[in-house]
């Protein structure tokens, strides 16, 4: 899939959260990681349900590499995204 096609911001927010999602399932972890910050930094919190799986993919990725002070802020940060 071409990111440039997919017009809708919320598909797009979508997209992006998914491939880091799945490289952490599949313990790539470093790989998941460095992808889900890159992509964190380009969806918006309007966009709150990838927003959050983002964070929490973050989340637990941080946790796995042993920075639970990190891992702790972004379970935060998911948390607050569906918050509303």
């Amino acid at each position: 899939i071409d990111a440039a096609a997919l017009t809708e911001p919320v598909v797009l927010a979508q997209f992006r959260a998914m491939r880091p999602t799945m490289l952490g399932m599949r313990d790539h972890i470093d790989e998941s990681f460095e992808l889900g910050r890159e992509q964190l930094a380009l969806v918006s919190r309007e966009y709150g349900f990838a927003y959050a799986i983002l964070a929490q993919t973050l989340a637990n990725d941080s946790m796995i590499r042993g920075d639970y002070s990190e891992a702790r802020l972004y379970a935060d940060e998911a948390q607050a995204a569906q918050a509303g």
